[in-house]
């Protein structure tokens, strides 16, 4: 076990207000469980830790960041000289004037202007990202659909921001992950609506790889807004799986088609949900939603696939 990693816990036993059993603490779920009936403790444990402190300020460093080691892989930042003036033994420095001459002039080197605008386009995704609730493989993707797009000319006189939400969104697409909303977007981050789309459009066109996103990605969280059964949504998701690959839905937006499957469902399952209630738990209209349904039911009818189901 390394220098700085917890190396003992100790947790005080109680006894359970049910059966007087024991309790121990369950570090995975982070509670307190009788050992004798299940039952658990509402009250926190009294926990002693011990973690022993670093040999050198080289161990006290902060844990390993993915983010930050793309940025400094692709803007060759792999030398950094930080602060702390501490050489690679970990021994202290004496501070002097060399030293602060050759960590400037180091920055300098390294952070000229498209270096700087490359790192502040990868903090406007983390910040977007963070705001928008998408994961990290999301905001990876985004940082290398950002990059692609830093050499083009078209986009020297540009909204940082702007193209950062658009870069965010392609990776939702790319990654077949459901996106936020434009609402969700407008509301949460002031990003501009119209410069958006406009770089939307022009990263999309650029981009290499375009993935359609499938409707399946968007039924459990329909489903979830909509309060519908589970019962409903494995239903909607057998009649996506039977009208897959229909001529019927091509460019069809892949919510809108998710949305009218949970309508069908709903219908088949006597679930009781209304064109209106899916279409605000799916942020649609409901006569999108029911173009949507005629399309699918008539997809259903013809396909020997629905037929068998």
């Amino acid at each position: 076990m390394s220098v700085g990693e917890q190396v003992a816990s100790e947790t005080r036993r109680n006894f359970c207000a049910e059966c007087l059993g024991d309790l121990f603490w369950d570090p995975e779920n982070g509670e307190q469980v009788c050992g004798k009936c299940g039952t658990v403790s509402p009250s926190a444990p009294d926990l002693t830790v011990y973690v022993p402190q670093p040999r050198s300020r080289l161990e006290s460093a902060a844990p390993f960041d993915p983010m930050k080691s793309i940025v400094e892989r692709e803007l060759n930042l792999s030398t950094l000289i930080d602060g702390n003036d501490i050489d690679a033994r970990g021994k202290q420095l004496a501070s002097n004037h060399e030293l602060k001459q050759l960590r400037r002039l180091n920055t300098i080197v390294s952070w000229d202007s498209s270096n700087r605008r490359l790192a502040r386009g990868l903090q406007e995704i983390e910040r977007l990202s963070d705001l928008l609730g998408v994961n990290d493989a999301v905001a990876h993707r985004a940082y290398e659909i950002y990059q692609k797009s830093f050499s083009d000319d078209t986009f020297r006189a540009r909204s940082l921001t702007a193209v950062a939400a658009a870069s965010v969104f392609i990776a939702c697409r790319d990654l077949e992950i459901a996106r936020p909303s434009e609402e969700a977007l407008r509301l949460r981050t002031n990003v501009n609506e119209k410069k958006f789309r406009h770089y939307y459009r022009n990263l999309l066109s650029n981009s290499q790889t375009v993935n359609i996103p499938n409707p399946v990605t968007y039924i459990s969280r329909i489903a979830s807004k909509a309060r519908l059964s589970g019962k409903t949504e494995r239903r909607a998701f057998e009649i996506l799986d039977a009208v897959k690959g229909s001529a019927a839905l091509a460019g069809k937006r892949p919510i809108s088609i998710a949305a009218a499957a949970l309508y069908l469902a709903s219908l088949d399952t006597e679930g009781g949900a209304t064109q209106l209630r899916i279409a605000a738990a799916a942020e649609v209209t409901p006569i999108t939603i029911r173009k949507r349904s005629l399309e699918i039911s008539t997809v259903l009818k013809e396909s020997p696939k629905a037929a068998s189901q």
